[in-house]
């Protein structure tokens, strides 16, 4: 039952332009997830980035409920500025409607 409201209560912390005014740079791809169903993971680097780098795997919390992709960046879209990371972070798909 709080499920819905959860969601309302938690929309995405990053927005297009944050990246954007970062120095950043969002590509998103299309992967094959469990069954053959479509997970959307976003790869960001900076504007610049060349070469190799370290990588960051992004997961959001929300205990599987709530959340997206984008959820909790706030804090890591600092590392890949300093690090010239490359950052994967993934749309999983959320309980109760795909256990």
């Amino acid at each position: 039952e709080m499920i819905p409201d959860m969601r309302r209560a938690s929309p995405s912390e990053v927005t297009d332009e944050m990246i954007e005014d970062a120095g950043l740079t969002r590509r998103d791809v299309t992967i094959p997830g469990h069954l053959g169903d479509d997970i959307t993971v976003s790869v960001i680097a900076r504007r610049d980035h060349r070469g190799f780098g370290p990588g960051i795997y992004h997961t959001h919390g929300g205990g599987m409920v709530s959340g997206d992709r984008f959820s909790g960046l706030i804090q890591v879209l600092p590392w890949v500025v300093e690090h010239d990371a490359v950052l994967v972070t993934v749309d999983y798909r959320l309980a109760p409607e795909h256990p």
